[in-house]
């Protein structure tokens, strides 16, 4: 899971972001770059960590985890200015917005904030329960595929079939975690259950809230 998701990430962004210079797309600001390069070191920090485990470096891996820490940190702090700057930013490289355009933001707004919420909780509690493998391997796993969302959402763009893109990667995942929890222990873990419907009701939540065109809303009245 955590090879395919560094996967599913690099073919998301590849195009504007690891492989740039041979598509033509539009200058980024330098923020998106470091959000970009730590969002990629987050993936291939869970990928280290699998395989860590796999060869019993268990002082490694906890040596690692504090560093994880640090990095899921930066990693929100770059997402809520990412976020927040999307309007001003895609304003004015993209004068007038549409009303299309609009609505997509606000939908985008509310789906980074959801991540947020959910991405940090999560981390959280797989810190809380390090001592529990079994519950933490799950949450980190759960909480590395919320902030992949952003990623199959682009790999959707390009026959524009967001939706159908990122609930076949996201469920994908999940059933994977699942058909590995009915193999190994004959029952889903409780952690899969209640950690995936976390995820999901975060993101309801979120969507029913309004929450994200009113961020829209607000960053285009003070444009």
């Amino acid at each position: 899971m955590a090879v395919a998701m560094f996967c599913v990430n690099f073919a998301g962004f590849g195009p504007t972001f690891f492989l740039r210079p041979f598509f033509d797309v539009p200058p980024i600001p330098l923020y998106l770059y470091l959000h970009g390069v730590v969002g990629t070191a987050w993936f291939a920090l869970v990928v280290v960590q699998a395989v860590l485990i796999a060869n019993r470096h268990f002082a490694r891996h906890r040596q690692l985890g504090w560093l994880g820490v640090g990095l899921g940190v930066v990693m929100i702090g770059l997402g809520v200015y990412t976020t927040t700057h999307m309007v001003p930013r895609n304003a004015a490289a993209h004068p007038p917005l549409s009303t299309a355009d609009i609505e997509q933001y606000g939908v985008a707004a509310g789906a980074d904030l959801a991540v947020s919420v959910a991405f940090s909780t999560l981390v959280a509690l797989a810190i809380y329960f390090r001592r529990r493998p079994d519950i933490h391997m799950r949450l980190m796993l759960i909480a590395t595929l919320e902030i992949l969302a952003p990623a199959a959402a682009r790999i959707g763009s390009w026959g524009g079939v967001y939706g159908p893109i990122i609930n076949t990667v996201l469920f994908g995942l999940i059933g994977a975690l699942v058909i590995h929890d009915l193999w190994t222990r004959r029952r889903i873990h409780l952690a899969t259950v209640l950690g995936f419907a976390f995820l999901v009701g975060v993101n309801r939540a979120v969507r029913l809230s309004g929450v994200g065109p009113a961020i829209v809303a607000y960053g285009l009245a003070h444009l």
